[in-house]
């Protein structure tokens, strides 16, 4: 590739990663068969708290250091350094003048008079624009460093930069290991195999990509900040077909990032980054070999617990949200009020002749039977669910759906009518117990409903249930004036996305115009910034779901 073009005479060296993974978990195992209090690094870069082991032994930290060195070389055949210091900046700082195959302490009586001879280039979190700037003052050492006072470092660095300096160069640091640390990135990544033909194959792949991102995110219990589009493209002069079969060849490596507002782990929020990306790098389809996503800046996902700041999630409270086990014992029952009310066919007129005729002739004689019936039985909404008996009104009602859906036309429920959604479990799994705060709120729109025949798809109460919403709601935009946790902006947004997964526009129009009314009253820039965000996440959910946008307001 490029490094070859610069350094013709270059030799590659393969990459043993079995090899590297092997000596790893050696050094590991050495270290973990002395003190288990290890925070990990890198495959061979690690922080141990080794003060118990010194003690039970009775030994100096250079005598355990030297030790500790040579039963790894005996059992990896690899030289190691060590640093040891009362701190870990001490260490990691000792580590540097230990190697390339030694060891170094610094005692915690003599931690200022070392450090006055650190490099400021050596400190951790100095690179080449800091130590530039620290140069412009002056500063190459720490002796120097300690000489500046802390109120010129924050004119020069801010607070957070000025105080880290300020305490490095004395040598000191209250970190502490850190066993779980939280990770860093998610990613999925794909370089074999990668054929597009066109642009929409390309665009169609990172939505599936997207997909697994969101199942890694979730798994993790962790969401974003930053997306990373990464591409592998063939080099115009690298061959159509590389060496190996699918492979990618020679490829130039490009990324292009997407900060966003508030941390997501939903997949139509990713793809829709993702691919508004690709369209500015102005790819070329057939180059493209790999393609990979990353999802940075951590956090966990939002549980709505242990904040002191009051939050949406705060107004929900236990008499407010129905009792699943009454809502199924009524419904086993087979009261009449378990069951949805009848469907109001639209006119006739509304039904577009050209789709109709285009029908499959069963689903078009189903429509034309509706009708007829209608006709000679025109129930109403109350009589309807007491008529019927029973599962089979339920079925009826979602074969009506599919059957008017096909033909181009809208159902009308009636607004005290109950709507089909995602089918009640027994359990609530670790996934969902990390995504708390979107289904503590779901409980206000959902209950699950249970025949003795099968269990069907939880139904929303749209006229209870909605109003129950719309307070909640009201209360939030209300109650927050300075500030929006980005937790609650995701908590709701991932309640408005779940109810496009269930396709039900309706509601999702309804709950955005009275979010789009409430916001209106507030008046605040904050709000309407926060309701832009939102619709333009659920936006791109409708336009993955529907293939098209959905009329919204917007400010």
């Amino acid at each position: 590739g490029q490094a070859r073009k610069l350094c013709p005479g270059l030799v590659a060296i393969p990459y043993e990663f079995e090899s590297y993974d092997e000596v790893s978990k050696l050094l590991y195992d050495i270290v973990a068969s002395f003190t288990t209090d290890i925070e990990a690094i890198s495959c061979d870069e690690l922080y141990a708290d080794v003060t118990k082991v010194l003690q039970e032994a009775g030994c100096t930290p250079n005598e355990f250091a030297e030790f500790l060195r040579k039963k790894i070389e005996e059992k990896t055949l690899c030289t190691a350094s060590v640093g040891l210091g009362p701190n870990m900046l001490a260490a990691r700082v000792a580590n540097r003048f230990a190697k390339p195959n030694g060891h170094h302490f610094v005692d915690s009586s003599n931690l200022q008079t070392f450090f006055e001879n650190v490099s400021v280039k050596d400190l951790p979190g100095v690179g080449y624009r800091l130590q530039t700037q620290l140069a412009e003052l002056g500063v190459e050492t720490c002796r120097q460093l300690q000489a500046v006072p802390l109120d010129t470092l924050k004119a020069k660095f801010g607070v957070k930069t000025s105080s880290l300096l300020y305490h490095y160069a004395r040598g000191v640091d209250n970190r502490v290991l850190q066993f779980d640390k939280l990770r860093k990135s998610v990613s999925a990544e794909v370089n074999y195999g990668i054929r597009f033909k066109e642009s929409t194959d390309m665009l169609k792949f990172i939505g599936q990509l997207s997909t697994e991102v969101e199942k890694r995110l979730i798994e993790a219990g962790v969401q974003g900040r930053t997306i990373t589009l990464k591409v592998k493209v063939r080099q115009k002069d690298a061959p159509l077909n590389p060496p190996k079969y699918m492979g990618h060849g020679l490829c130039d490596n490009l990324t292009k990032s997407s900060h966003l507002l508030a941390a997501t782990a939903n997949k139509a929020v990713i793809s829709k980054e993702c691919c508004s990306l690709a369209m500015q790098m102005h790819l070329v389809a057939p180059d493209i070999r790999g393609v990979g996503i990353q999802v940075g800046r951590l956090e966990p996902l939002p549980s709505g617990q242990g904040s002191g700041v009051k939050t949406m999630l705060d107004f929900l409270t236990t008499s407010a949200i129905a009792d699943p086990s009454s809502a199924q014992s009524a419904t086993t029952n087979g009261t009449a009020e378990s069951l949805p009310k009848a469907v109001s066919l639209p006119a006739f007129s509304e039904i577009d002749p050209a789709v109709l005729d285009s029908l499959p002739p069963d689903i078009k004689n189903e429509v034309l039977t509706m009708y007829r019936e209608s006709r000679r039985n025109p129930l109403r909404p109350r009589d309807a669910a007491a008529s019927t008996s029973g599962v089979g009104g339920i079925k009826s009602s979602s074969s009506n759906h599919r059957a008017l859906a096909a033909a181009g036309a809208k159902p009308k429920l009636q607004p005290t009518g109950r709507r089909r959604g995602r089918p009640p479990k027994s359990a609530i799994s670790p996934q969902k117990a990390r995504l708390m705060a979107c289904h503590s709120l779901k409980e206000y729109m959902t209950k699950p409903v249970q025949t003795a025949v099968e269990t069907f798809e939880s139904v929303i109460d749209s006229e209870k249930k909605m109003e129950q919403v719309k307070a909640l709601l009201q209360q939030w935009v209300n109650a927050t004036s300075d500030t929006v946790l980005n937790s609650d902006v995701v908590a709701w947004t991932n309640v408005l996305c779940s109810i496009v997964h269930e396709r039900n526009l309706e509601m999702l129009d309804v709950l955005l115009k009275f979010f789009h009314r409430t916001v209106q009253k507030n008046g605040a820039q904050l709000w309407q910034d926060t309701y832009m965000k939102v619709v333009n996440t659920v936006q791109g959910e409708v336009l993955q779901t529907f293939g098209h946008f959905m009329k919204v307001l917007i400010f």
